[in-house]
């Protein structure tokens, strides 16, 4: 038990898990590259003439935009701080009794990274500004 604890259990945070994820998010990314390439083939087959530019460009205008993008910075920076805030409030209940260090340290890292979203959405929110705004006029103008 305690060669679980004590080298694969990291190993396999260290290690394991961020492969894992860097995997699941670049399978995700090709397939939806491929979804992209598999309509445009379609539109070209049924029509060689279609302008690709424009077809490419109205698959690209479909994102999110950038209020979009920095209120979900705000939305994962509350839910990071609270989490931490409440695994923190755990584990300081629990401390006494079993040993939660690791719960601790987790704690402390998601309040650290709620704090760095949250800071982050307030930097974007005055750097940039005129970028919302003239986002927010272009779209109305195309209403």
């Amino acid at each position: 038990m305690d060669f679980m604890n004590e080298f694969l259990l990291p190993v396999m945070i260290i290690v394991v898990l961020p492969i894992a994820i860097v995997l699941i998010i670049t399978k995700g990314r090709l397939k939806i590259d491929n979804n992209r390439n598999q309509l445009i083939q379609a539109a070209l087959e049924k029509d060689p003439n279609y302008d690709v530019k424009e077809l490419i460009k109205t698959l690209d205008s479909k994102g999110k935009t950038i209020k979009e993008k920095m209120l979900n910075k705000l939305s994962l920076g509350c839910i990071a701080g609270f989490l931490g805030i409440g695994f923190l409030i755990f584990s300081i209940c629990l401390f006494r009794e079993f040993e939660l260090e690791p719960l601790l340290l987790a704690s402390i890292v998601l309040i650290a990274v709620g704090f760095a979203f949250i800071a982050n959405y307030f930097a974007c929110k005055k750097l940039l500004a005129k970028e919302i705004e003239n986002e927010e006029q272009s779209q109305t103008d195309t209403k």
